[in-house]
């Protein structure tokens, strides 16, 4: 029997959507930064593996499941990452209902890696037990539970065997010298490592927002009131039933938001994905604004869509930091900033895995949940950058015309200037005359 077609009974329910517990595995993403500094190929796959084992690990007390996600709905966040001063960004949507297919965009340009992938989750009864699939992320398969088993291979060799329990260690042998390392450990340092999560304040939330959508909810199941519980889930899938008549009887289809398919490998890909090399020269912050990822820059740029692997250097990781700058994500975004820490967010996390029935974001200080800023540190930031790209124009016809007096100079004294050298000139002192005005207006 397919759950996804089943209605279950709330005590059963973790209080949060599928869209944000994707998000789990990306409490280490800190793991894939480190993975694209790395220039040798096959350490570069052994730190993926270890990230990938590092998001199976957060679980719920219990057998909870959590929310199937309503057609539509949405969910955003971003994991700040100390040592490269870097944000990654995560963004989800529900692209279809039947069958259950969620999709996420995770990127982080400065550190160099994104990541796009739909889901297909199927969920089976078998009378005295439930079995859980997901169609598009790689799953070991083992004969006891929370057991994970795999392999390193180059074309058809074997490397490396990974082996152990996913909440426990996992180990990596090599194949040919037959040593054995730690891949991953869970212990309360793994615990303290997590990178701070940081979500949209809920009165900031866009309606279809899995925080927003399911908060009726999520309240009468952390309140312990089944009864309530029920009937709230009870109005957002009838709701979602009554759009699905309605769609039916006009002959449309849903259309996602944020999701398209790739006219030449058929996947689903993220529509505002930039996937361009992070130039520290230009490039000078990334930020959320409405679910668009995008990078304010000093200079305009054409977008990248097609993949591509990027390893940046240490020199330019090095460059990141300097400097804060600020931007204001207009709308109901979140803000970001270039600084290691926002300066009204706690240092500590508090994570308690004993009560993790609840959502992440009750395990975290409210202040991080991140408000937008004023216009001011908006304009101030574009109105520096004006006469920034103003006073590098300057610059350059001023050079320009010593060039064109040196020509002159060359000259045999008393010969006049060609009428071109005159036209030049005038051109050069108009160009500067501009400039002055528009410094005078800034």
């Amino acid at each position: 029997m397919d759950l996804s077609k089943v209605t279950l009974p709330t005590f059963i329910l973790e209080p949060r959507s599928l869209l944000e517990k994707f998000a789990d595995y990306y409490y280490h993403c800190n793991i894939l930064s480190r993975a694209a500094r790395c220039d040798d190929a096959l350490t570069r796959m052994k730190e993926v593996v270890r990230w990938y084992v590092s998001g199976f690990y957060k679980t719920p007390k219990g057998v909870k499941k959590p929310y199937n996600p309503i057609l539509g709905e949405k969910f955003r966040c971003y994991w700040l990452n100390e040592e490269t001063k870097s944000r990654t960004f995560y963004i989800a949507e529900q692209i279809s209902h039947h069958p259950p297919v969620s999709a996420f965009y995770v990127t982080n340009r400065q550190d160099g890696f994104s990541i796009s992938c739909a889901v297909l989750a199927k969920s089976k009864f078998y009378g005295n037990s439930v079995s859980a699939v997901m169609d598009g992320p790689f799953m070991g398969s083992s004969d006891s539970s929370n057991k994970i088993s795999g392999k390193i291979k180059f074309g058809h060799e074997t490397l490396f065997t990974l082996d152990g329990r996913w909440d426990q260690e996992v180990f990596l042998k090599d194949k040919s010298t037959g040593h054995q390392e730690s891949l991953w450990r869970v212990d309360n340092e793994t615990l303290s490592n997590r990178l701070k999560r940081f979500t949209v304040p809920l009165d900031c939330q866009e309606e279809f927002e899995s925080e927003r959508l399911w908060q009726h909810v999520g309240e009468a199941l952390r309140s312990a009131d089944q009864e309530k519980a029920t009937h709230e889930k009870f109005l957002l899938e009838e709701a979602q039933r009554n759009a699905a008549k309605g769609r039916k009887l006009t002959n449309s289809v849903h259309k996602p938001a944020l999701f398209e398919v790739d006219k030449m490998s058929g996947n689903w890909i993220y529509k505002y994905s930039d996937l361009r090399p992070w130039d520290p020269v230009n490039d000078i912050t990334q930020y959320e604004q409405n679910f668009k990822v995008m990078t304010h820059t000093k200079h305009r740029t054409a977008l990248v869509r097609q993949m591509s692997i990027v390893n940046v250097s240490s020199s330019e990781q090095s460059s990141r930091g300097k400097g804060r700058h600020t931007r204001q994500l207009r709308g109901r975004g979140t803000k970001v900033s270039d600084s290691s820490t926002p300066s009204h967010v706690s240092d500590t996390e508090e994570i308690d895995e004993g009560s993790s029935t609840k959502d992440d974001s009750q395990l975290q200080p409210a202040d991080q949940r991140v408000r937008p800023s004023s216009l001011t540190e908006e304009s101030s930031l574009n109105i520096a950058i004006s006469r920034q790209t103003l006073q590098e124009t300057h610059d350059r016809l001023r050079n320009l015309q010593s060039i064109v007096v040196q020509m002159a100079a060359e000259q045999q004294r008393g010969i006049t200037l060609h009428t071109r050298d005159w036209l030049l000139l005038a051109l050069i002192l108009s160009l500067q005359a501009f400039l002055q005005f528009l410094f005078s207006k800034i």
